[in-house]
């Protein structure tokens, strides 16, 4: 997926993480030696799928692990990043399933953010708890192989 939005005045961003070719653009952390100017009327392309599998950002990230919400994410892995500290409510699963924008200073967006943000976020999930629960009454479900 991949969240498309468009600069309505000059903004200017902090640096960033250089990429796989960093070394030779950035500093010793792969850094950016300086921030990015957007101009007005730009296009800001925001790859989520690169996002959530960024590992500077999150442990494991190419595993599925829905327990990584539960566990805080350091922001030393990344400069720009405030990193991510679970809400009360979630570690205890009384409000919310999964964590949103601002709790991950926005490393974890799946449904966007902001006030552009998904308004069928909160029905997605739900949606998906209901056909969940559909599947799982119609058929009988056995592990493959021993659990690890």
């Amino acid at each position: 997926p991949i969240l498309l939005r468009r600069a309505l005045k000059h903004t200017s961003l902090p640096a960033a993480h250089g990429g796989e070719e960093a070394d030779a653009k950035g500093n010793s952390d792969g850094m950016q030696h300086t921030g990015v100017s957007i101009s007005p009327g730009a296009n800001i392309f925001i790859s989520v799928w690169n996002l959530h599998r960024n590992p500077r950002m999150w442990d494991n990230p190419d595993h599925f692990d829905p327990s990584r919400f539960t566990r805080p994410q350091p922001a030393t892995r990344h400069l720009s990043w405030d990193g991510y500290s679970p809400r009360e409510d979630l570690l205890a699963a009384t409000r919310s399933l999964y964590p949103n924008e601002v709790d991950s200073d926005f490393g974890y967006i799946p449904f966007g953010g902001g006030q552009r943000k998904c308004v069928g976020d909160q029905f997605a999930l739900m949606e998906a708890v209901v056909i969940l629960v559909n599947v799982l009454g119609k058929y009988d479900l056995a592990l493959a192989g021993a659990p690890e």
